[in-house]
């Protein structure tokens, strides 16, 4: 999630959830998820797909660099209809 939003979390996720799976790093929450795309597309194999929890409201800025770094992407809401999850396939390779 963005830095900011940490107070507006519940209290048992606020207190319970270590700061760094939380928010990861960078304003935006995303820089852990960024080098783990990064990362992850390189040892999957052929046709691997890539998941990765997101925050409600992180769709836009991760689609935004996903589509930058040519990735094949969607999303899959969760309960509340919120894009939780990026999933990224792995391009076929030859």
């Amino acid at each position: 999630i963005k830095a900011n939003a940490v107070c507006t979390l519940a209290k048992e996720v606020r207190e319970f959830e270590p700061h760094l799976a939380l928010v990861g790093s960078g304003d935006d929450g995303l820089l852990l998820h960024k080098r783990i795309i990064e990362l992850g597309i390189s040892l999957l194999k052929a046709d691997g797909w890539l998941l990765l929890e997101i925050g409600f409201d992180q769709k836009e800025e991760i689609a935004t660099w996903a589509s930058s770094k040519d990735l094949n992407f969607n999303f899959i809401k969760d309960d509340a209809n919120h894009n939780r999850i990026i999933c990224i396939k792995n391009r076929e390779k030859s």
